[in-house]
């Protein structure tokens, strides 16, 4: 099977190592974009045979409902929600700025 060329494979082997996934993998894959620290410590979690998907799991596993947490922001003041989600929406959007530096791209 033949992989058209994409801006990946023009980075310098240093940028690319922290973008690639295995191809072999009998299952859906998704690439996830992590910030250096990040991985670091999600990496730092990952014990002897486990794979970062297994960690992952390991991590986010919880036999608790998010049923649970409904209403809990409920006593939180509209101001602070609405603070919150300005944050929320500049966060995003340094994040996709970040993702796409690599490829020389930058937001529109």
């Amino acid at each position: 099977m033949m992989f058209a060329p994409t801006a990946l494979h023009r980075l310098p082997v240093e940028k690319a190592l922290s973008q690639c996934i295995d191809i072999n993998t009998p299952m859906s894959a998704r690439t996830v974009t992590l910030a250096e620290d990040a991985y670091a410590a999600l990496a730092a979690q990952k014990r002897e045979g486990e794979s970062f998907s297994m960690v992952v799991r390991r991590l986010t596993k919880s036999d608790r409902s998010v049923r649970e947490f409904a209403g809990a922001w409920k006593d939180v003041p509209d101001r602070t929600m609405r603070e919150f989600d300005r944050w929320m929406a500049w966060s995003d959007r340094e994040s996709r700025t970040e993702m796409m530096r690599p490829f020389g791209r930058t937001r529109r």
